[in-house]
């Protein structure tokens, strides 16, 4: 008969470290310490930059689709309009020369 607990975790798949999770966990913790640390000698905008940079660079190579989606959601569509129009000799009067 199985035991109740067996039952409130997914199981491992093979190869896969049951103590990878926690693994992660401490290392993100880690890192947020060692930055709050740094935060006492450096100013927080130079040690919050590179964390960002390398978590937004390690997120596009993780979910390059995603990542790819949301950059093309975001892109102004304006900046196209404004060079269709320039190509077809027209120039809107919202732009001043």
């Amino acid at each position: 008969m199985d035991c109740p607990s067996n039952h409130l975790s997914a199981p491992l798949s093979i190869g896969e470290n049951q103590y990878a999770a926690a693994f992660r966990a401490g290392v993100v913790v880690f890192t947020l310490m060692v930055a709050a640390l740094l935060c006492m000698f450096l100013p927080p905008m130079v040690v919050f930059v590179p964390i960002v940079g390398v978590a937004l660079t390690w997120v596009t190579f993780q979910h390059p689709t995603s990542a790819l989606g949301i950059f093309l959601g975001l892109m102004p569509f304006e900046c196209m309009a404004i060079m269709v129009g320039r190509f077809f000799g027209g120039y809107p009067q919202i732009v001043g020369r």
